[in-house]
């Protein structure tokens, strides 16, 4: 059973990075093609150097009208002995260079294969994570129109920017300088800023918003799969930087934590600057994580018991 457990911990593991490898796998394969190839070169230059010869000497029997046969005795040598001698160099030289550049060929034509489908497979997932970023937004959508519709416009507003009836709205343009993650204390040691340090951050808000709903999304899905994670695998998949105490926290689901659910903090974390990044008016956010589990047991155990 551990071995099974650690078997599927490890497909996980390489499903969820198998982009990465594949392109670094093609990569390293063209250089060692490349290598190969280099080899098979030196190899041909013999090759060709032997076909040289061969084909002087059929020139200089052709010449002289005779040839030595396999008695050793002189015999006749006519043109077209010459020609069909001639063919049969040609043909054996031409089949020892594709037996030299064989390997090199195999294994540059697995390399590219291997960045394509590393490629496919990264193409896949953007239009996955399209499509469920499309229901959500419809369903968002609905769920605002049907809030409006019984409560009034007013009310759906404050409901969605999250202010009481003493707050102002604010207005687009209008600055707010994020609060830092020490002076909000609804925020736990778990939250970060996600901002320009991240190589997955961009200026678009809208983009922004919909690559860390997506991430949500899909780390939830490979919760409820692998029963357990922890906090530094989500902080290293958004580029994000690792703590000490993410190696042990994280999240446990299984028969004891069945409501456990990976929630960013993207709506949660009650401040005018994640209100602003929500509606598009802000592009960086203050995530704070909900974990809260020791992941230790759950990882010695493969999480689900």
């Amino acid at each position: 059973m551990k071995l099974k457990e650690l078997f599927n911990s490890m497909k996980i593991k390489f499903d969820k990075n198998s982009p990465e490898i594949l392109v670094f796998a093609g990569v390293a394969g063209m250089v060692g093609a490349t290598v190969l190839a280099c080899r098979a070169t030196i190899k041909a230059k013999a090759v060709k150097e032997d076909k040289i010869a061969q084909l002087d000497m059929i020139d200089t029997c052709e010449q002289d009208g005779k040839t030595i046969d396999e008695n050793n005795e002189e015999v006749e040598y006519t043109p077209e002995d010459a020609k069909k001698d001639r063919r049969t160099v040609k043909v054996k030289a031409w089949l020892k260079y594709g037996k030299i550049f064989a390997p090199a060929v195999v294994l540059g034509a697995a390399s590219i294969s291997a960045i394509l489908f590393g490629h496919n497979i990264l193409k896949k997932r953007y239009i996955s994570l399209g499509s469920a970023y499309t229901a959500l937004d419809k369903a968002y959508s609905e769920y605002r129109k049907r809030v409006a519709d019984k409560y009034g416009e007013d009310a759906e507003r404050d409901i969605r920017y999250g202010y009481g009836s003493k707050d102002k709205p604010l207005e687009e343009g209008e600055e707010d300088k994020p609060i830092d993650p020490k002076e909000c204390l609804k925020c736990s040691p778990n939250a970060q800023y996600f901002d320009e340090t991240s190589d997955y951050w961009t200026d678009n808000a809208e983009q922004n918003k919909f690559f860390l709903l997506g991430q949500q999304n899909v780390w939830n899905e490979i919760l409820h799969k692998k029963g357990y994670l922890s906090l530094n695998e989500v902080l290293l998949a958004l580029d994000l930087r690792p703590t000490v105490a993410g190696q042990t926290l994280g999240w446990v689901f299984n028969k004891k934590h069945p409501d456990t659910f990976v929630d960013f903090g993207i709506t949660s974390i009650p401040t005018p600057a994640n209100r602003r990044f929500v509606n598009g008016y802000e592009n960086v956010v203050l995530l704070d994580f909900n974990a809260t589990h020791d992941v230790r047991e759950a990882f010695e155990y493969g999480g689900k018991r």
